[in-house]
């Protein structure tokens, strides 16, 4: 979170392009887990 407050400072652009990638991530990682857990249960 240092990273991002140093990197976005004052800049609500900044800040809204950095939220909307986290929860792009978030969503991704929520795939990916689903993924290999209905893969585990298939095993």
């Amino acid at each position: 979170m240092k990273m991002v407050k140093v990197l976005c400072q004052n800049d609500e652009t900044k800040w809204n392009e950095a939220a909307k990638a986290a929860k792009m991530t978030m969503r991704a990682r929520v795939v990916f887990w689903n993924e290999i857990l209905a893969e585990l249960k298939r095993a």
